[in-house]
């Protein structure tokens, strides 16, 4: 349940940010990867959606970083 909350609250985020398709495809892309990544290292700690949601939620945390100083103006930062 939480997984679901947080793939809500991040994606919705996210894909607000950069549109539709996107946001598909890094959702996609970066839960392939992320996936078999952690099943390269260590099948315990990466499995499912926990890779997507730590994805999604650092390309939010950079997005912000990137486009600090636009923040809070009415330019596009985005």
């Amino acid at each position: 349940m939480v997984n679901c909350i947080a793939q809500m609250i991040t994606g919705f985020l996210l894909e607000a940010q950069i549109g539709s398709l996107r946001m598909a495809m890094f959702f996609f892309t970066s839960g392939i990867f992320a996936n078999l990544f952690g099943a390269t290292t260590s099948d315990k700690y990466a499995a499912g959606a926990e890779p997507v949601i730590f994805a999604m939620i650092s390309a939010l945390v950079a997005m912000y970083i990137y486009h600090w100083d636009r923040l809070g103006s009415e330019e596009e930062w985005c």
